[in-house]
């Protein structure tokens, strides 16, 4: 079962939260970097997107967000290699924020965020444009900028700036 965020935000109990928190277990242990992903963020001190009618089922635990974050990268480059374009985006979001097991690196994000792009996952085009429209950015460029938002708009992907 592909098991996504919104599932785990429209869990009818606690009970079900914990199902879906232990598929995620399984799907990880067979090498599903995204699954792991999900269990770091769910777990994360900032795990409010997981949050719901049922008050946060989830307390934050650092210690269980670093090791499913761990985990999962080995298995995202793997699947990003395979050519999986979320998996790449995944990856690259690991680069932008420096979660372990790797340091911050910009470069290294831009690098990832293009690979899943050019793979065909149009959500990358969303960190391409925040790049490329930054006026404090050292890659600055208005045309690409232009380039990505219509992209985003035309397909109705949601973006942030």
């Amino acid at each position: 079962m592909d098991i996504t965020s919104k599932m785990l935000t429209e869990a009818d109990s606690v009970e079900q939260l914990e199902l879906l928190m232990q598929s995620l277990e399984r799907e990880l242990a067979n090498g599903n970097g995204r699954a792991g992903f999900l269990l770091a963020n769910a777990y994360g001190l900032d795990n409010s997107f997981f949050k719901h009618e049922l008050g946060a089922p989830l307390k934050p635990d650092f210690e269980k967000a670093l090791h499913f974050f761990k985990l999962s990268f080995p298995a995202l480059c793997k699947e990003a290699e395979l050519g999986n374009g979320e998996a790449m985006h995944l990856v690259g979001i690991y680069y932008q924020g420096g979660t372990p097991p790797v340091a911050r690196d910009s470069a290294q994000h831009m690098v990832w965020s293009h690979r899943a792009f050019e793979a065909g996952y149009i959500p990358a085009a969303n960190d391409l444009y925040s790049y490329y429209s930054n006026k404090n950015s050292e890659v600055y460029d208005q045309e690409k900028a232009a380039y990505y938002l219509k992209i985003l708009t035309d397909t109705g992907t949601r973006f942030v700036v």
